[in-house]
């Protein structure tokens, strides 16, 4: 018997929320129901520890991609280039 069973029969129906525990391969499988899901978001939504707060602007430089130019364009310079962008994004929102 796995640890991932004894943990499924020890939860059993204790956990209010959860529609379904299983276990596959060692693996313990949760599905929670749609309402315990929406209280959560909305208990955290509201926390005033997700407000990120605003700084004094400055000047900040990211590099996006530095593909070599003697070399042909490929999909791994998208990585850097996504990356960089959702920094610029994170680093917008803050201010």
């Amino acid at each position: 018997m796995a640890i991932s069973d004894d943990i499924e029969n020890a939860l059993g129906d204790s956990l209010a929320g959860l529609a379904y525990i299983s276990t596959v391969n060692g693996f313990l499988n949760f599905t929670a129901t749609p309402g315990w899901l929406t209280e959560r978001v909305t208990a955290v939504v509201g926390d005033e520890r997700l407000n990120v707060g605003f700084e004094e602007p400055r000047t900040i430089v990211i590099d996006y991609s530095s593909p070599n130019v003697a070399k042909r364009m490929h999909v791994g310079h998208l990585r850097s280039t996504v990356i960089g962008d959702a920094l610029a994004r994170m680093l917008a929102h803050k201010g």
